[in-house]
C-alpha cells in the first residue's frame, strides 16, 4: 500500500468527475483539507470511509488500497494487501495515543505528589480508645498505637 498512489488515484478519479475537493468532502462529511492530505499523499483514508470514498468516486475499494486501477483482481493477494494496510494504520493509531498520553499521566502523577507533599492528611482527635492498626472512618492509613481523648 503506498499513500503516495493512492493520493494521486483519488485526485484522478474526482477531477474525472469534475469533482472540487470540497464537493468530495461534502459527500464523504468530511473536510477539503482531510481530501487535500489524502490527494498529496500525506494521510490514507480512514476504513470507515474507503467504501464511500470508492462509491463516490465509482472506484473499487481493493484500487484505493493498491493505489492503481486494475480490471484483473487477485484475490488472496488483495485481502493480504488489505490486512497489512489495516494493521499498519492500527499500529500508528496506538503509536499516536501512547505517545500522547504517557506525558500527560506523568504530570498528573507529579502534580499529585506535590499537592500531597504541600496538603499532608491531617489527624483529628479520636474521642475514644481505637485498638492498634485500626483505620478510621474517612482515614486510609493506620491510627497511632493508642489515642486518647484530650482533657
Amino acid at each position: 500500500m503506498d499513500m503516495k498512489r493512492t493520493g494521486e488515484l483519488i485526485a484522478a478519479a474526482r477531477r474525472e468527475k469534475g469533482l472540487t475537493q470540497r464537493e468530495l468532502a461534502e459527500r464523504l462529511h468530511v473536510s477539503d483539507r482531510t481530501v487535500s492530505k489524502w490527494e498529496r499523499g500525506a494521510g490514507f483514508p480512514d476504513v470507515s470511509i474507503l467504501e464511500r470514498l470508492a462509491a463516490a468516486l465509482e472506484l473499487n475499494v481493493l484500487d484505493l488500497l493498491r493505489g492503481e486501477r486494475t480490471e484483473e483482481r487477485d484475490v488472496e493477494a488483495a485481502l493480504k494487501e488489505a490486512m497489512e494496510a489495516f494493521r499498519q494504520q492500527r499500529r500508528r493509531e496506538r503509536g499516536k495515543l501512547l505517545k500522547e498520553s504517557v506525558p500527560t499521566l506523568l504530570l498528573l502523577l507529579v502534580i499529585a505528589a506535590f499537592w500531597l507533599n504541600l496538603n499532608p492528611p491531617t489527624t483529628k482527635k479520636t474521642t475514644r480508645l481505637s485498638p492498634p492498626g485500626s483505620i478510621k472512618a474517612g482515614c486510609w492509613w493506620p491510627t497511632p498505637r493508642w489515642s486518647f481523648r484530650a482533657r
